[in-house]
């Protein structure tokens, strides 16, 4: 509840605030980086590295070296290219659409045709979004993610089979919403910052504004601490059609939304993000005679184990997903006036990726792990044709990857199970109280499947790049650590600088040289 509070209060503090905000400023304060010798010379002249550790960000990488029908939108593209549009962003990636009603700000994604009940897994930040309202009134039988556009830093998109814990119970692909961190806010070389932006234009689009602010540390001597917060609020009214004609309905909303994330790392083996999204919002369904109350908290915890070993790769999470539906009749004799739900969704998942270089220029990569999620639907006696239902996916999961060269092959399996319990819906007829309630249902089942074979090509490095340091770079692991050694005996004063496809790590660096 502490979370909750605190995320209201930080919202709450921003709207009251008169601060001038301007566009795309960002103002940072610098701090001195240490700097650690990473190699020494050998009496012999050959020269010994230090451990190398290379840092990225999942969904950030070269989708060109993945062996799978992917796409991702950076921050970058999201924010100009985009101009902060969400389904104009997804729409604009191959076999994916979205579902946009004038009246409804939540996103509803569609791949390869298919959308809603759990057909795609859609996502804030790694988090599930399971809400939907099956009344029709403003919704669908999609499943909606809402999230302040001004939020987002990007998304990641799979298609048909999904590999590890987002393709749990999926069945044409999922959508990962990526929201701001600490690296969208601070400078390249800065510790701490200050980010805003503020929008404006015509057809009822008044304003929306962003403040972020962050601060990063460092620990010991390879570890580092930060801590970020945003807020955001935006004013939109109703617009004007192509013909030039009032929409006919109130399209006029004020989304409000906060977020915080917290880093910490206390050395290049161990690290734990915590996070914590907010949004409240409120619209008119005038086409149905409802107003709707939004509120959505989404929440995170994530930890990586890296010790720098081949087997070892390891990355445990938990979420939690609260979304709570109000609906208000706009004539006040609504059948459903008073409606009251709540969508709760929690979860928790664990990997591991293990590594065997079979000959210098052959590697298997193995990707295992289990998930576990539900989502519980509470509603009042207004609920209609949403009566209170809990449905339970669990599954295991493992792909191998066999890399030569700059070829690779990918295949997989998984198992998922399901258990499904509540009341069904009844017949219109029973819907007069505002309740449409049937029989109770109580379903389970199971099913394995495999992941087909999928070749890839892909090129990375020079060839005067030692084999050990290409496939560290090739895993694009979050973090890529090669042990300290002799890793060449050429001479002393060659250098070799292999460009790397990932963003900035921690440090700022976008490269490797030896």
């Amino acid at each position: 509840m502490g979370c909750i509070v605190g995320l209201k209060r930080l919202a709450a503090i921003f709207m009251a605030g008169t601060a001038v905000v301007f566009v795309s400023a960002q103002l940072a304060q610098a701090q001195d980086a240490r700097s650690a010798p990473t190699e020494e010379t050998t009496s012999d002249g050959a020269t010994k590295l230090k451990r190398l550790v290379i840092t990225t960000t999942p969904g950030e990488g070269d989708i060109t070296d993945s062996a799978a029908p992917v796409s991702q939108i950076s921050a970058e593209d999201f924010q100009q290219r985009y101009n902060g549009n969400i389904n104009t962003a997804l729409r604009a990636k191959a076999g994916t659409f979205t579902r946009e009603g004038a009246e409804q700000p939540g996103v509803s994604v569609n791949i390869r045709g298919m959308q809603g009940m759990g057909r795609v897994n859609t996502m804030i930040d790694g988090v599930p979004q399971t809400f939907r309202n099956l009344s029709g009134h403003g919704g669908s039988f999609d499943n909606m993610a809402y999230v302040d556009p001004n939020m987002l830093a990007g998304a990641d998109i799979s298609r048909g089979a999904v590999s590890g814990a987002e393709g749990l119970g999926t069945l044409s692909g999922s959508a990962n919403l990526r929201t701001v961190g600490i690296d969208d806010v601070l400078l390249e070389g800065k510790s701490e910052g200050l980010m805003t932006t503020l929008r404006t234009g015509t057809n009822g689009y008044y304003f929306s504004r962003l403040t972020a602010a962050g601060i990063r540390r460092d620990v010991g001597e390879s570890g580092d601490f930060s801590v970020m917060g945003a807020v955001s609020g935006s004013n939109f009214g109703n617009y004007e059609n192509g013909d030039g004609q009032d929409y006919p309905y109130d399209a006029s909303q004020q989304p409000r939304s906060a977020l915080m994330k917290v880093t910490i790392a206390p050395d290049d083996t161990h690290s734990l993000d915590l996070g914590g999204v907010y949004y409240k919002n409120a619209f008119d369904v005038e086409s149905a005679g409802y107003r709707w109350h939004i509120e959505n908290q989404t929440y995170s915890a994530k930890y990586a184990y890296t010790p720098g070993d081949n087997l070892i790769d390891l990355r445990v999470n938990a979420y939690a997903n609260f979304t709570d539906v109000k609906l208000d009749s706009l004539t006040g004799d609504g059948v459903f006036d008073g409606r009251d739900g709540r969508d709760t969704g929690l979860g928790v998942d664990i990997s591991n990726t293990s590594l065997w270089d079979v000959t210098d220029d052959t590697e298997v990569k193995f990707n295992y792990g289990a998930a576990l999620n539900s989502d519980e639907y509470k509603g009042n006696e207004q609920s209609g044709a949403n009566p209170d239902g809990k449905l339970v996916k669990s599954g295991a999961f493992g792909d191998a990857t066999l890399t030569y060269g700059m070829f690779g092959l990918t295949t997989g399996l998984r198992y998922d199970h399901y258990s499904l319990s509540g009341v069904a819906s009844g017949a219109p007829d029973d819907c007069a109280n505002g309740y449409c309630g049937g029989d109770a249902i109580d379903r389970s089942g199971a099913s394995g499947t495999p992941r087909s074979a999928e070749p890839s090509r892909r090129w990375i490095g020079r060839n005067s790049t030692p084999p050990t340091l290409i496939r560290c770079v090739r895993r694009l692991r979050q973090n890529c650590s090669i042990p300290a050694g002799i890793i060449s005996t050429a001479s002393a004063t060659r250098s070799t600088t292999i460009p790397i496809s990932f963003p900035k790590n921690r440090r700022g660096s976008t490269s490797a040289s030896i």
